[in-house]
């Protein structure tokens, strides 16, 4: 009985250093930090602060540089890679400031920003809370000030944008028939934007809202 007592205990040990092992790291200060750098630099390229958005992208790296060295075990080799790529890109086109080549830069360098994030452990995923600052804050505001081609504006960003994350979303159980939803549900609202349709935008908007709720929901279940 005492060999079965200890083997238990054993194994409950075993089972306690594998958890911990697989235990995501507290997210570094900097990784954050390097998210408000990216939409300050993406505000700059934006009106054509060119110089100053280069700056800022340095700035970036800078900091990645050291999160990377310090999280190197914890990071795919890959991800750090793509990351890389994206921002030796990125520093092409801000240079030559092509506007269009640098926001489909910008937004591929932002995709790995958020794949990177996920390995540590964020209570509210960043995807999450930008999907939340597009449509809760800047789309709802400017609903409320009805200025309608704003709306479609920072509609047409959350378009951009969770197309190009839609892996993360599924690699952290949304469903297809959810993703669909959704975009449909900001088609609809793009439409209702330029009818300016506010009872009708204020509802799709609210049900938006709703259903990145239930995203943050299935991400917190991984």
């Amino acid at each position: 009985m005492r060999r079965l007592f200890s083997r238990v205990i054993l194994a409950g040990c075993f089972l306690l250093l594998a958890v911990a092992s697989f235990a995501k790291p507290e997210p570094p200060g900097n990784l954050t930090k390097i998210l408000g750098e990216v939409s300050e630099m993406e505000a700059k390229f934006e009106r054509g602060d060119w110089a100053d958005a280069r700056e800022t992208l340095e700035e970036i790296e800078a900091m990645y540089s050291g999160v990377y060295a310090s999280y190197k075990q914890e990071l795919p080799a890959e991800l750090h890679k793509r990351f890389t790529s994206s921002t030796n890109a990125l520093h092409q086109f801000l240079e030559a400031e092509n506007a269009e080549k640098t926001e489909n830069s910008f937004i591929s360098m932002q995709v790995v920003l958020f794949e990177l994030m996920g390995y540590f452990d964020y209570k509210v995923h960043p995807v999450i809370k930008t999907l939340k600052k597009y449509i809760g804050d800047e789309a709802q505001e400017a609903l409320a000030k009805k200025d309608f081609a704003n709306v479609q504006s920072e509609l047409k960003e959350v378009v951009t944008f969770f197309s190009k994350n839609t892996s993360l979303f599924q690699q952290n159980g949304v469903s297809n028939a959810d993703l669909q939803q959704f975009m449909s549900r900001l088609g609809a609202a793009i439409k209702q934007a330029r009818s300016e349709d506010v009872p009708a935008l204020k509802s799709s908007l609210d049900d938006l809202e709703q259903q990145i709720d239930a995203f943050h929901k299935a991400f917190t279940k991984i």
